[in-house]
């Protein structure tokens, strides 16, 4: 199984969830936005940011624990604090 299939099962706890394609990103239970640029996504958890790199984002769903993203997913990092 590639990584880019493992992905697709997404990350989940009993806070969260983030289902992360190719071309499409699905997170559950974020509590803010930082930062979004066509890039570049920051977004905020109750105890870490999560920075996902990619092209060509944009938001095609969003409420106030959702938020749906189309775009390339190139790379992320989990931010402490």
């Amino acid at each position: 199984m590639k990584a880019i299939d493992r992905l697709k099962y997404g990350f989940r706890s009993k806070e969260y969830f983030i289902s992360i394609y190719p071309d499409h990103i699905y997170v559950i239970n974020y509590k803010d936005i930082i930062d979004f640029t066509a890039n570049n996504i920051i977004l905020e958890f109750n105890d870490f940011k999560l920075k996902i790199k990619g092209l060509d984002f944009k938001i095609i769903r969003k409420n106030n624990c959702e938020i749906d993203i189309l775009g390339f997913f190139n790379s992320m990092e989990i931010i402490n604090g």
